[in-house]
């Protein structure tokens, strides 16, 4: 989602209209990582190493950004299930911790840091009423905490309306 650009680009271009010469964004997302457990060895380390301990050399190693959006989690909740990984089925309060972890390092280094909430995923083959509601737990504390400077509330906007726990088929 966000390796791919499927919304960074996009933003990229509406941030650069508004202010022209006067930003730049880079996109350190990888594809499928994950927010407390490095990339599974079934998966050959394609999806890198967790969020929590790459986080600071990836996005601060060698640059200093003002602002910083993270859009990561949904993963944490589907590769156990999708790779057969039961040890690392995660619950709300540890994912939490992970994005407070997130959060704490940016501030650490004087960046606002935004936070994206989990999309909705139901119809995915690994989807399942416990991960749905970890997902619900997480995404409501991240619309109510103050350890983000703000928001996206990407689950609100892209929720297929018959059906908060999915997005739409088209």
């Amino acid at each position: 989602i966000t390796q791919m650009g499927f919304w960074t680009e996009p933003l990229t271009v509406l941030l650069n209209e508004a202010y022209p010469g006067r930003i730049s964004t880079i996109n350190c997302g990888i594809a499928g990582n994950r927010v407390l457990y490095d990339s599974p060895e079934v998966a050959e380390g394609m999806f890198g190493e967790a969020a929590i301990t790459r986080f600071e050399k990836s996005v601060f190693g060698e640059r200093s950004p003002s602002v910083v959006i993270v859009q990561i989690g949904i993963n944490d909740l589907c590769h156990p299930y999708v790779y057969g990984l039961s040890d690392q089925i995660v619950d709300s309060a540890s994912l939490i911790k992970g994005l407070i972890s997130l959060a704490n390092t940016a501030h650490q280094h004087q960046a606002k840091i935004i936070c994206a909430t989990l999309l909705p995923y139901k119809g995915y083959e690994t989807w399942n009423q416990e991960m749905e509601e970890v997902r619900q737990q997480v995404n409501e504390w991240i619309r109510n905490n103050e350890v983000f400077d703000e928001y996206f509330d990407f689950a609100k906007i892209l929720r297929d309306e018959a059906d908060h726990e999915k997005m739409p088929e088209n």
